[in-house]
């Protein structure tokens, strides 16, 4: 989607974070929100999904990105938001090690 505000065009992209529980899906888009300041030291398990926005300035250019980072419960309810919204990017994060996963 694209806001003209003036001098300063925003472009914005929806990007999908799904995969399996305690995978570090939310540790990861923490960790990137937070430009590596914040690292969540307690697990808590997410419920539904979390929505973080994080804007980032493209060098070289007027333009700014503002990522919507929707961090999804590694549950099935993932499935559900595939087909309600549309995506641009979706990060999947699985165990190499339970290879059923794809099957």
């Amino acid at each position: 989607e694209k806001e003209n505000t003036g001098e300063m065009p925003t472009l914005r992209c929806k990007i999908l974070v799904i995969g399996d529980a305690t995978t570090g899906k939310s540790s990861i888009t923490k960790m990137f929100h937070s430009d590596n300041t914040h690292f969540p030291k307690n697990y808590i398990m997410t419920v539904g999904a979390d929505l973080y926005v994080k804007p980032i300035i493209i060098p070289d250019t007027n333009y700014t990105v503002e990522l919507y980072l929707f961090d999804c419960a590694g549950e099935d309810v993932y499935r559900d938001l595939i087909a309600k919204y549309e995506f641009i990017i979706c990060f999947l994060f699985f165990f190499l090690n339970f290879l059923n996963f794809f099957i």
